[in-house]
């Protein structure tokens, strides 16, 4: 247990013969009690200096503990966050990818509906052509057959020979 400047001033001693002098030991009494009650003092400062920092510590170490769970969960979000992002961005890449295999397939289809409209196209063109040239020749014959059965201008007839071979001609162009 801790004296007090007090109680060493207090204490008092019992006499005897022969013993100390009591002026001195009285004044190195005072004296141990003035420096004793500085170093006291000096001692309760420290130790309330310490208790001071002691609860800086504390704050500081709460502080630091504080930012670095901050910091471990702005790394959580982030790395969240990055995979989220590329995640989204699979999606959308696939969705994208989906949507041109989508427009590729229609395009296709519509190649194929255009090529086949053509060919049909050009088959009703041969079968009209082939078609109106029979009905010419049927036309022609029937024309040959009339103009032969007529008694006629031979000059007409050999006319109108040549205009069916010309028109025969543009016709089988067709």
């Amino acid at each position: 247990m801790m004296l007090t400047p007090v109680e060493i001033e207090a204490r008092s001693f019992s006499k005897s013969l022969r013993g100390y002098n009591a002026e001195e030991v009285d004044s190195f009494l005072s004296k141990v009690s003035k420096e004793y009650e500085k170093l006291y003092r000096m001692n309760q400062e420290y130790l309330e200096n310490i208790g001071k920092l002691e609860r800086e510590l504390e704050k500081y170490s709460q502080l630091e503990k504080t930012l670095n769970e901050t910091l471990v969960l702005a790394k959580k979000t982030a790395e969240d966050t990055k995979q989220n992002a590329l995640k989204e961005a699979e999606l959308i890449i696939e969705e994208a990818r989906k949507e041109a295999q989508r427009m590729i397939s229609q395009a296709e289809e519509e190649v194929k509906k255009q090529k086949e409209l053509l060919e049909e196209i050009k088959k009703d063109q041969q079968t009209f052509a082939a078609e109106f040239r029979t009905l010419l020749r049927t036309y022609l014959e029937l024309l040959d057959k009339k103009l032969k059965d007529e008694p006629g201008d031979e000059e007409r007839v050999e006319g109108e020979e040549e205009e069916d071979k010309e028109s025969k001609f543009e016709v089988e162009e067709v």
